[in-house]
């Protein structure tokens, strides 16, 4: 008699692997700091207490992540003797998986009912500031993806800095080479802080070299690796839009608090049930208002990264994942982060393809309201490329 194991998959936990309805949960929620309470012991106990428990929780969720992971490679889609070692050690593992996650999803779920207490009690003090980091008003930022190399920061400024800045933009693309017209892909009435920090404009060097390993790493690759990340630092802007890769870029730069932002926009992005969660934790937490996603059918980026990037995905929404449906992606992303707005649009025959992934296919189906741009800001420097900041008044 042969027996196939249901395959427990990485990213989440479920309280029986035979529910197909469990909600697929997150790692622990973030403990929130408390600056202004420095002189209060009885609160700084208790932080102290939440962030060891955080830890602990934290290093489960990634010992149980390993495991599955190794156990989904070695059995998943396989079939085995029932009396053979291999299956009665696959079923040994899979009892183990399965009650860890039991008993690590009560614990979070008791952890997670304690923070929010902690906040209640003492909500005003951690609303202080923690440091003296100021940010500078920046406008609506669109933050490019893989092959963006660009830079373009200006409002309702000066005509003569507008037009050297379009200049500049001109000049980064002649650079690039074909098939990079930055200036078509913005919406300049909607975007005065424009940004990409590819590691090469040629794209399998970029992936290789850059994009996948942001992957790994929810876009701190990019941040701690590529210079241009910095002219990104300490701007705070109404919207930041971000493309392809750049919601990775986005992410790392939010989770570092090197930028804030009010509303997120992803266009096509680079995503995984991690970074998904991620998203759905600065929604919850309250430092970002909103973020909504766009995905075009056919946009392959999405579904590819969501597929490889590992996490909770069962067996039909793997097949239909492959396959570049947009109502399964749609799926995926409203359970896995309920505070996430994800809106399709049709776009190819339902095949791959990567101009269904460009920004102007992007431009051309949402429906854009922009509104004015109040105040000038100033310009940016980009890899010798661009404006400088101009002396303040």
């Amino acid at each position: 008699m042969k027996k196939k194991f249901l395959v427990l998959l990485c990213a989440g936990f479920l309280s029986a692997v035979q529910l197909a309805m469990a909600q697929t949960p997150s790692p622990p929620v973030a403990v929130p700091s408390v600056c202004g309470a420095a002189s209060d012991n009885a609160t700084l106990s208790l932080k102290k207490d939440l962030d060891q428990r955080h830890a602990a929780l934290m290093e489960r969720f990634q010992q149980w992540k390993f495991r599955a992971d190794a156990f989904n490679q070695k059995y998943a889609g396989r079939e085995f003797d029932a009396d053979s070692q291999e299956a009665k050690g696959g079923a040994a593992e899979q009892a183990w998986l399965t009650q860890e996650a039991q008993t690590y999803e009560r614990a979070a779920e008791a952890f997670k009912a304690d923070v929010d207490k902690f906040i209640a009690v003492d909500k005003l003090r951690i609303d202080q500031p923690c440091s003296s980091r100021t940010y500078k008003p920046s406008g609506n930022a669109l933050i490019g993806g893989t092959t963006w190399i660009v830079g373009y920061n200006v409002q309702n400024a000066d005509p003569q800095l507008v037009a050297k800045e379009r200049e500049m933009l001109a000049q980064q693309m002649r650079l690039a080479g074909p098939g990079h017209p930055y200036s078509d892909s913005v919406d300049f009435n909607r975007y005065n802080f424009v940004l990409g920090i590819a590691a090469s404009t040629g794209g399998l060097r970029d992936l290789s070299t850059r994009v996948v390993f942001d992957e790994l790493t929810n876009g701190q690759f990019s941040a701690e690796e590529q210079q241009a990340y910095n002219s990104l630092k300490d701007r705070q802007f109404n919207e930041l839009a971000c493309h392809s890769n750049g919601a990775m870029i986005c992410l790392a730069a939010l989770e570092n608090k090197d930028v804030i932002a009010d509303h997120v926009v992803l266009y096509g992005p680079q995503i995984t049930m991690e970074s998904l969660g991620m998203w759905d934790e600065l929604v919850r937490s309250g430092r970002v208002k909103s973020v909504q996603i766009y995905i075009n059918q056919s946009d392959p980026v999405p579904p590819f990264s969501l597929l490889v990037g590992g996490g909770s995905l069962d067996a039909a929404a793997l097949s239909t994942l492959a396959m570049f449906k947009p109502p399964t992606i749609t799926r995926v992303i409203n359970e896995t982060s309920p505070r996430l707005t994800v809106r399709t649009f049709s776009c190819g025959d339902g095949a791959p393809a990567l101009s269904c992934h460009a920004m102007t296919a992007y431009e051309a189906r949402v429906n854009y309201k922009p509104k004015p741009l109040q105040g000038a800001v100033p310009g940016t420097t980009f890899g010798g490329r661009g404006s400088a900041e101009p002396p303040p008044p």
